[in-house]
């Protein structure tokens, strides 16, 4: 197993590098060891509230917390790539990850660390694939950021960016109550994104405020 740096966006496993991910072709063990690590060095206070989980509850949301992690850093991390570099890993690291949640794309022999961690979460607890989708939708929304006109838009926003993490979230620890529960789930990760525990503790982009007529009407209807 090695270190690798992201370069390029011409494989999908260079689109993840975050900062230093391993390649190779890791165990399961390995994986959670590294979505465990991942957790405690970049979000400390975080970490210890997930260590109180059962297992394997508990080695999923680290994963889950991984992989959040390294799809913000494909879009933030500050390498010196370009917008378009940015957007073809973004979609890259949404391939790779469609062919993992089908339950393939685990058996070669330079895939990225944190594929069989996350692997076994999303179907040990049968985690809905739109919700990656949307994940990435929100990043590249970020790298290409528009003024909210509406209050709907800025909702959008915010569950592409932190009510996604709460609503995969309620799937690991088991819920009941169906669409209800999500919509719950939803609502209390979605504002404000930037404060979400499993969002890394940076900033969002100058560019995704409100413009005057958004914060108008969501005067209007009270929501703001």
């Amino acid at each position: 197993m090695r270190m690798t740096t992201l370069s390029t966006a011409n494989s999908t496993n260079s689109a993840a590098s975050t900062s230093a991910g391993w390649v190779g072709r890791p165990s399961l063990a390995e994986s959670r060891a590294y979505c465990e690590y991942l957790t405690r060095t970049q979000a400390r206070n975080f970490y210890y509230g997930l260590k109180l989980l059962p297992e394997p509850k508990r080695s999923a949301m680290f994963a889950l917390y991984a992989y959040m992690r390294l799809v913000d850093d494909i879009a933030d991390e500050e390498d010196g790539r370009t917008l378009q570099q940015r957007m073809g890993d973004l979609d890259a690291w949404r391939d790779q990850t469609r062919v993992v949640l089908d339950g393939r794309g685990l058996d070669g022999d330079d895939i990225h660390i944190v594929w069989p961690a996350f692997s076994d979460m999303a179907q040990r607890h049968g985690i809905p694939a739109r919700i990656f989708d949307d994940v990435i939708a929100g990043q590249r929304q970020d790298l290409q950021p528009e003024p909210f006109v509406t209050f709907e838009q800025l909702y959008d926003y915010c569950y592409r960016v932190a009510g996604t993490v709460g609503l995969a979230s309620i799937y690991v620890w088991g819920f009941e109550g169906g669409i209800d529960t999500e919509l719950l789930a939803i609502e209390r990760g979605g504002l404000p994104a930037h404060q979400h525990p499993a969002r890394p503790a940076r900033g969002r982009r100058a560019g995704t405020e409100l413009s005057p007529a958004g914060r108008t009407r969501c005067a209007q209807v009270d929501r703001c």
